[in-house]
């Protein structure tokens, strides 16, 4: 596993998908991004609730969460020792491939070798989940690490109120994905050169905007874009 710096995470790697632009101003113009709808935010929380809950079906795991968000590194090493100690369930297992970083959700080893589950709080498995499951393949695969198998652990159903008194499995149900991981291995590959040769520029690519825009998610940035499309006082009506 490798101690470089890191180039962009799954997140970077989704926006690429969706739209260059928009990971290149992830990268390098943060501070462009629209202010994250309240509704997100809760949607993050929820998704990081369940996370947690998804665990009691892969007790006695080891956290291997950094510190800080910034302290990758320390992450990256910590799963390294424990898959060296004999450490058999991993929450959180941090790899670090070709510039790109990963945190997996729950790592866990089999007779056969090593299984990989993404916890999803949505009883749909949209298109989106399957190419994040598939990069943490790729990278923990290039990692060196034997892996097997990769799955998704998402919901039967939307949850209610009192989701967290019901059983976990009653709640959820694993949808395994390892032959669309092994499909995508090497478009993975290129889509990834393409986004570090954009990164590497000096300039905010030129792409209009479009339905793009809003699939599979509105992007942080449409208010930048529409402002540049848009220039203030630049209307039929200017000063």
């Amino acid at each position: 596993m490798s101690s470089k710096k890191a180039i962009f995470s799954k997140t970077g790697y989704i926006k690429g998908k969706q739209c260059l632009k928009a990971l290149y101003l992830y990268k390098h113009h943060y501070s462009f991004r629209d202010p994250i709808p309240a509704e997100r935010l809760m949607r993050f929380s929820l998704g990081n609730d369940f996370g947690i809950l998804a665990r009691k079906l892969f007790p006695d795991g080891r956290d291997a969460t950094p510190s800080h968000v910034h302290r990758y590194s320390e992450s990256v090493a910590l799963t390294k020792k424990l898959i060296q100690d004999g450490i058999t369930t991993i929450y959180e297992a941090a790899f670090l491939y070709q510039g790109i970083l990963i945190y997996a959700d729950i790592l866990t080893k089999l007779s056969s070798g090593w299984a990989l589950y993404e916890v999803k709080s949505s009883a749909k498995v949209s298109n989106v989940y399957q190419q994040d499951l598939a990069l943490q393949f790729f990278v923990i695969k290039g990692s060196g690490l034997d892996l097997r198998h990769a799955s998704i652990l998402h919901l039967n159903e939307p949850l209610t109120e009192n989701y967290k008194d019901q059983e976990i499995e009653s709640l959820c149900q694993i949808s395994d994905f390892t032959e669309y991981c092994h499909e995508t291995y090497s478009p993975i590959q290129d889509e990834i050169l393409e986004m570090k040769t954009m990164l590497a520029g000096s300039r905010i690519p030129t792409i209009q905007m479009g339905p793009h825009c809003h699939d599979p998610y509105t992007c942080d940035f449409i208010g930048f874009c529409t402002q540049q499309v848009n220039p203030p006082n630049e209307g039929l009506f200017k000063d």
